[in-house]
């Protein structure tokens, strides 16, 4: 069975698997798809739920970069932020904000209001690489992270979640990087889900 095999545990929670990416600690999570059942009834009301639940199961799992030790796969002090991908609108409309601003205004931008927007929470695994608790009780990129992690935001909404990601991630450079691991993954799952079959049989 590879590494990148999808593993469950008896509360159907999978383990990652994480390749390190660029030779840093940054690591994009292989999973495999998870199943969908099929739902009862006929048509495009099938069609529509499926793909619902077909998005709603796709994730990407990121470890943040110098958090634990990089010789250790599955260090408990390393830190993980699970993202959801980037819809077409959103990209549209991220592009559309920061479009009047310099490059790096622009770049620095995007990059905060795309992980603030699309995380899912922010875990840490076990010695065998099962993240530690369930999705449910993860922080996000807000206050309940700011609070855990001590830090007092202020200003508008804009300003602290710049704030909260130069406090949580180590350098700017690390932000932007992630923003653009999290930018090619979206692009990669965005594509239309499409279920056919062979009227032939």
């Amino acid at each position: 069975m590879s590494a990148a095999s999808d593993y469950l545990d008896t509360f159907g929670q999978a383990r990652i698997s994480v390749t390190p990416l660029g030779g840093d600690t940054q690591g994009e999570a292989t999973r495999e798809p998870t199943p969908v059942p099929a739902p009862t009834g006929t048509g495009l009301a099938n069609y529509r739920k499926r793909a619902k639940a077909l998005r709603e199961a796709r994730f990407l799992d990121l470890r943040v970069p110098d958090s634990g030790d990089p010789t250790v796969k599955w260090d408990p002090e390393a830190v993980f932020v699970r993202f959801r991908a980037l819809t077409r609108s959103e990209m549209t409309t991220l592009s559309e904000r920061w479009d009047t601003k310099s490059l790096a205004e622009k770049e620095w931008g995007m990059a905060v209001d795309a992980l603030t927007a699309t995380c899912l929470g922010v875990f840490q695994v076990d010695e065998r690489g099962y993240p530690v608790g369930v999705p449910s009780s993860w922080p996000r990129f807000g206050p309940e992270l700011a609070e855990e992690m001590g830090i007092t935001l202020s200003g508008s909404p804009a300003e602290q979640a710049s704030q909260l990601l130069r406090e949580f991630y180590v350098t700017e450079v690390d932000v932007v990087d992630t923003a653009d691991h999290l930018a090619k993954y979206s692009n990669r799952v965005g594509a239309p889900v499409v279920e056919r079959q062979n009227p032939e049989g």
